[in-house]
């Protein structure tokens, strides 16, 4: 959180609900103006969106990696995983491993196939200890039987529930992998949220609400998960 209202704070003086800012490698240097999103830094307009990407392409120029590092996109548990999937409408991968060894083998196998041209970006991916866990996150028609299982699941949403689209055991290859990915995908429906403002307000109708880790501090009323 320090670090958060070291890099911007509102005009309250106080950390708010975002924060932007693209940083060097070091993790200290910014390279964009802080601000509360890329929008404010950036422009709203489409000359702000060019500008962005014209910025970020100058930036990827200065900074070109040493080595070839493409991590796994992993959320750091299911209900995070849920909603950020629905934030970004695609799928979420839920790994349901026995043992930290058995999660290491697979997520070892979805780093590889994550930036595959077919599959890239099309997914998030959460780790998964418990059946309690997937009950908390309201994740439908995960099977019960089996402590040991890749799960690709649609959200809702506002990321509050989800279905499971296709799973698989233990014992599977990167051969066999690809193909559940494949098959999660095609089963996968992007939902349309509408205009921002629509899908706010039928938020609150319907009382949608997530607890951020990192307190809010604005003044607003508290927002649904989007």
């Amino acid at each position: 959180m320090k670090f958060l209202t070291d890099v911007f704070r509102g005009r309250s003086g106080q950390l708010e609900n975002t924060v932007f800012t693209i940083l060097a490698p070091d993790g200290k240097t910014r390279l964009a103006r802080p601000s509360r999103s890329p929008g404010m830094t950036f422009g709203w307009d489409d000359t702000g969106v060019q500008r962005m990407v014209t910025s970020m392409a100058r930036i990827a120029k200065r900074y070109r990696p040493k080595a070839s590092v493409r991590a796994l996109p992993r959320l750091k548990n299911v209900r995070l995983g849920l909603n950020v999937a629905a934030c970004d409408s695609v799928a979420l991968v839920v790994i349901r491993a026995p043992s930290a060894a058995v999660r290491k083998r697979w997520e070892g196998m979805l780093q590889a196939l994550a930036y595959e041209d077919a599959l890239r970006g099309l997914f998030v991916y959460a780790p998964c200890g418990t059946l309690k866990e997937l009950a908390h996150a309201k994740i439908q028609g995960a099977s019960t039987k089996n402590s040991a299982a890749l799960l690709i699941v649609q959200p809702d949403s506002y990321g509050q529930n989800g279905k499971v689209l296709a799973q698989s055991k233990d014992g599977i290859d990167k051969k066999t992998l690809r193909v559940l990915l494949k098959k999660g995908l095609a089963a996968h429906l992007a939902v349309s949220k509408g205009d921002h403002r629509t899908h706010v307000r039928n938020g609150r109708r319907n009382k949608v609400y997530w607890e951020t880790e990192t307190p809010v501090t604005d003044s607003h009323r508290p927002r649904p998960g989007r």
